[in-house]
C-alpha cells in the first residue's frame, strides 16, 4: 500500500503486525540480542553480517526514535527500541507507547507508558512548549480552559499561570477527565 506524504512523495505504509506476529518477531530478536541492564540497551548476542558480539543493536530514525533492525526469515524488520523495552517488562505488546518527559531516546520504564492514542497526543511537545496545562496567555490575561470530549470548557480568567492550571486541574478532576501525566 502506497499513500502521498509531505511534498506529494509516495510513502510505503505497512500495516502493524498482529500482536501474535509481534510476539513471534520478539521471541526470534530474543534469540539473537539480549537487553543489557548496565548499559540500558541492546546489544547483539550472535555475530552477524556486518555486526559484532556485545555492540549496540539498532540506529535511529529520523523521527528521534531507536529502532531495532534485523532479518527475519528473509525480511527487513524494525522494531522501535520503547515497544520492545514495554513487552520485555510487562508481557504484553504495546498499543501505543508515550514518552512521559517527551525525549524520544529516553527509553527507560520509569519514562514509558502504554496509552491510547488521544492521551499520547496530549502529551505532545507543542502541548508541553512552556506553558502549564489546561491554561493559556489571553488579552492580559491568564485563561483556564479545557476539552470534555467535544466540548470546551470556559473555567475562568487568572492573575497567574499557575492559578490557572490549578483551576484547570481541579475542574478536570471534577469531571472525571484525565490529564497527561507530566503535569
Amino acid at each position: 500500500m502506497t499513500l502521498t506524504g509531505p511534498f506529494g512523495k509516495r510513502v510505503a505504509m505497512y500495516p502493524r503486525p498482529s500482536p501474535a506476529e509481534e510476539k513471534k518477531r520478539i521471541a526470534y530478536f530474543l534469540n539473537i540480542a539480549k537487553f543489557d541492564k548496565q548499559l540500558g540497551y541492546f546489544v547483539w548476542t550472535k555475530h552477524r553480517p556486518r555486526v559484532r558480539v556485545g555492540e549496540r543493536v539498532g540506529n535511529m530514525t529520523t523521527g528521534g526514535y531507536w529502532t531495532l533492525k534485523f532479518r527475519y526469515f528473509g525480511r527487513h524488520i524494525a522494531i522501535f527500541e520503547h515497544r520492545l523495552i514495554w513487552f520485555l517488562h510487562t508481557g504484553e505488546v504495546p498499543d501505543e507507547i508515550d514518552h512521559i518527559n517527551g525525549n524520544r531516546l529516553d527509553n527507560r520504564i520509569s519514562n514509558i507508558r502504554n496509552v491510547s492514542r488521544h492521551i499520547n497526543a496530549k502529551n505532545l511537545s507543542r502541548h508541553r512548549d512552556g506553558r502549564l496545562w489546561g491554561c493559556g496567555w489571553e488579552n492580559n490575561g491568564w485563561r483556564a480552559r479545557i476539552r470534555n470530549g467535544k466540548k470546551l470548557v470556559h473555567i475562568g480568567r487568572f492573575d497567574t499561570e499557575i492559578e490557572a492550571h490549578r483551576a484547570a486541574i481541579k475542574r478536570a478532576q471534577e469531571l472525571g477527565i484525565k490529564t497527561p501525566k507530566h503535569v
